[in-house]
């Protein structure tokens, strides 16, 4: 028995749903499904084309402005830049404006898209955080 990477694809578009390291000769129970062994360009996104028996990458995502601030607002520390202090093991080069102007700003991105009714579980907490801040 030997352990083999394979691909979960979607058979009605190639879609590759997961990547797994399993028993070579294992089967896939799900309907619509198949197991295939992953090769070059095999990633959980991409797709599959079983006519050429090739993997293409999936497409890639920028983030958006709003991704980015939230990734800063959770992350970043007021840090003194005199004598490089730290919290919590980050070490950000930031004033308090800069700051404050970020969180100004996903403050605004977060409840147009609250008003659009999109915003996610953690968005949506991100949304109530800065407001109990004050933004």
């Amino acid at each position: 028995m030997a352990i083999v990477r394979k691909a979960i694809v979607r058979d009605s578009d190639g879609y590759v749903i997961n990547v797994c390291d399993c028993d070579e000769n294992m089967g896939w129970p799900n309907e619509g499904e198949t197991l295939i062994v992953a090769k070059e360009g095999c990633e959980i996104g991409g797709t599959y084309n079983k006519d050429t028996e090739t993997f293409s990458r999936a497409p890639v995502v920028e983030t958006t402005r709003m991704q980015e601030l939230m990734i800063h607002c959770k992350t970043t520390k007021k840090v003194d830049r005199d004598n490089g202090n730290q919290e919590d093991g980050y070490l950000v080069d930031k004033t308090a404006d800069e700051i404050k102007a970020e969180k100004t700003e996903l403050a605004a991105l977060l409840k147009t898209a609250h008003e659009d009714g999109d915003l996610s579980y953690e968005e949506l907490n991100m949304r109530v955080r800065l407001n109990i801040e004050g933004y």
